[in-house]
């Protein structure tokens, strides 16, 4: 992911970032393994720095699935949280 956002850093201004868990059963639909942002696999420390490095201006934050969990928009809260613990927002 971070190889494209510096091969196309002239053409990307938004971002949408989403983690996502590993599948559990293999057989698991992509939808079903996205979590909040920190709580899965995707390197995104490294994301938001390639993102920042190359002027983007903007990444979003979008839940727009919790399957596991019965409130979304407590999943996106999570997400902006966990985001403002990084250091990534204020």
């Amino acid at each position: 992911t971070v190889k494209y956002i510096k091969k196309f850093k002239n053409r990307l201004k938004y971002a949408h970032l989403k983690d996502f868990r590993e599948a559990l059963p293999e057989d698991e639909s992509v939808a079903q393994r996205i979590v909040s942002l920190f709580s899965g696999k995707t390197p995104l420390d490294e994301i938001i720095k390639a993102l920042i490095e190359n002027d983007v201006y903007a990444a979003y934050v979008e839940q727009d699935t919790a399957p596991n969990y019965p409130d979304s928009l407590e999943e996106m809260k999570k997400s902006i949280d966990a985001l403002k613990i990084k250091g990534w927002i204020k």
